[in-house]
């Protein structure tokens, strides 16, 4: 496929230009829909017994259209413009391939586990990350070594074509806690907890590599001098959510901070944040502190950042946690650094689980509770378009792609 071609599939894959009205998934749905593209929802049971990746036509209206074959719950999803990709993390340790035109059966399910690993150990891979149609970089959370993979491969033994290295990062332990990566011109940013094992515990800065695409050798960026490690350092602890901004050509990441940690009389619990990451020159600025928690009896109620999307180079959207199942929505505006007032639409205290910018410029809200889902919101307002989408599990994340070949009119 030619490059401005792969482009063009990649940008319809976060926006594609049809009209939404309805909501429905379930899988006896008979509605009438003109759809034109995918979406790819990997959605977990409440009691965390199971998952299973869900697909959904969207187009004039939104309805089901088949499901992955169900797994356990610790699952993402993912694409490349074409194919789809079901990552099972935690115990699963695999990689699935489908095309999204026919889910009946997988492309390829690999494992991602290394050869020399010890029996039991895994590798829990976080994210897939795209280079081009043979290359293609796999994020695991349980090893300090990133592997390159052809995500093309016929067979599991051309799958694996190489090998990052980021146990410089932390040495004393098993792995640094790779959990986000994205490309930018020919460079991959890889994002780092540093958590200290075996308790998970937060008690250092996290950490960004950066990688050259061309020949995967590791850029030295200059700004950890200090820690004698070529990445740069952060401001904040527990770092996620990595992401570039093509609005104003920053890298945006959020610290959840010491959310693990029960209160402690003179703990502070509050060493995150957001911060930004010129690509260019490796700057790192605070975008906002989560501030300083004062560790006293009366200070029971801590709202860690736990979501971060940025939508254009004036807003993003967070969740606030301020206890398991207990968030809320926040509009960040970027031009002067803090919250607007107040939840945005209504999203406080709910069970609220990620965020997605799709087809018609659409926010989608994923929500647990007794009626799983999606709330679908104006971005660039926060209004609630009065749009849901029923989900028959809890969604943990979506991705939309073109459909080929959509039928003008398609009964599910």
């Amino acid at each position: 496929m030619n490059r401005s071609l792969r482009s063009l599939r990649q940008t319809l894959l976060l926006c594609a230009l049809i009209t939404l009205t309805a909501c429905s998934s379930d899988n006896d749905d008979t509605t009438t829909t003109v759809s034109d593209t995918w979406a790819f929802v990997a959605a977990r049971a409440s009691d965390f017994s199971s998952g299973q990746t869900e697909r959904l036509a969207v187009g004039s209206t939104i309805a089901a259209a088949g499901a992955l074959d169900a797994t356990g719950s610790d699952i993402r999803v993912t694409s490349d413009g074409e194919s789809v990709y079901q990552l099972g993390r935690f115990s699963l340790d695999n990689v699935t391939k489908y095309n999204p035109d026919d889910v009946s059966a997988p492309i390829y399910q690999y494992s991602v586990i290394d050869s020399d690993a010890a029996e039991g150990e895994g590798a829990n891979p976080y994210q897939v990350v795209f280079a081009n149609d043979s290359k293609a970089y796999v994020i695991r959370y349980g090893s300090p070594r990133v592997w390159i993979i052809n995500p093309s491969a016929d067979n599991e033994a051309a799958f694996k074509i190489g090998e990052l290295d980021l146990s410089a990062y932390d040495a004393l332990d098993i792995t640094p806690e790779a959990n986000g990566a994205v490309i930018v011109n020919e460079k991959l940013y890889i994002l780092m907890e540093r958590l200290e094992r075996p308790a998970f515990s937060v008690g250092r800065p996290g950490y960004v590599a950066v990688f050259n695409t061309v020949d995967d050798t590791e850029i030295d960026t200059m700004m950890g001098i200090e820690d004698g490690l070529p990445g740069i350092p952060l401001n904040i602890q527990n770092p996620d959510a990595l992401q570039y901004s093509a609005a104003d050509g920053l890298l945006y990441l959020i610290g959840r901070g010491n959310s693990f940690a029960a209160q402690t009389p003179g703990l502070n619990r509050l060493t995150g944040g957001i911060e930004s990451i010129d690509p260019d020159t490796y700057e790192r600025l605070t975008v906002l502190d989560d501030g300083t928690e004062t560790g006293e009896e009366t200070d029971t109620t801590v709202e860690f950042m736990n979501g971060l999307l940025v939508v254009s180079a004036t807003r993003a959207y967070v969740i606030t946690t301020e206890s398991f199942g207990n968030n809320s929505l926040r509009s960040l505006n970027l031009l002067t650094n803090t919250f607007d007032e107040g939840a945005v639409a209504d999203l406080a205290n709910k069970d609220l689980t990620t965020m997605a910018v799709g087809p018609q410029n659409r926010l989608w809200v994923g929500q647990g509770g007794d009626e799983p889902g999606f709330v679908l919101l104006d971005p660039a307002t926060g209004e609630d378009l009065g749009i849901t989408v029923n989900t028959n599990q809890v969604p943990v994340n979506v991705v939309f792609l073109p459909r080929d070949n959509a039928p003008s009119e398609t009964g599910n």
